[in-house]
């Protein structure tokens, strides 16, 4: 890497250079981040819906119970609950995608929730159905979203 900079102009341009490319990464980093998040949330809520020990105490208060919990969370409320649940749904064939992304998991808190460290989904595995709203949102083929993952915010 030449350190050499020729004049006061290539040295603007050089920094304003760097500056766009790493500001750029950062954005994709954050996208990708926040895909995973909202993923893997939908992914535990689905599944405590099906097999949570005390699901039947929640019911259909579970998100109104969960949004009070994350009060303090910006971005995570009752709405926000749904979407991550239906998100899920809709791509649960982005567990290969999502796994590289999971190591903080291991041996933790989540796995005693949910069974397993990291969601183990084949694409025929049903989670039940998408609600109405969302029903008609996010279509994408399989072979387009799995080679990025969909950015998903809110």
């Amino acid at each position: 890497m030449s350190t050499k900079i020729l004049n006061f102009d290539s040295l603007v341009l050089v920094i304003e250079q760097t500056h766009h490319h790493f500001q750029q990464q950062a954005v994709k980093a954050v996208n990708v981040s926040l895909t995973v998040r909202n993923w893997l949330i939908g992914y535990y809520i689905a599944t405590f819906e099906l097999n949570g020990e005390d699901k039947a105490k929640y019911g259909d208060n579970l998100f109104n119970e969960l949004a009070l919990k994350f009060k303090h969370i910006k971005g995570i409320d009752r709405r926000s609950l749904y979407r991550f649940k239906d998100f899920f749904k809709l791509y649960p064939h982005l567990h290969t995608e999502i796994l590289s992304h999971t190591s903080f998991l291991s041996n933790s808190l989540y796995s005693k929730i949910v069974g397993t460290v990291t969601p183990l989904l084949t694409i025929d595995t049903k989670m039940g159905t998408v609600s109405p709203q969302s029903e008609n949102k996010l279509l994408v083929p399989a072979h387009k979203n799995t080679a990025k993952l969909v950015v998903f915010s809110y």
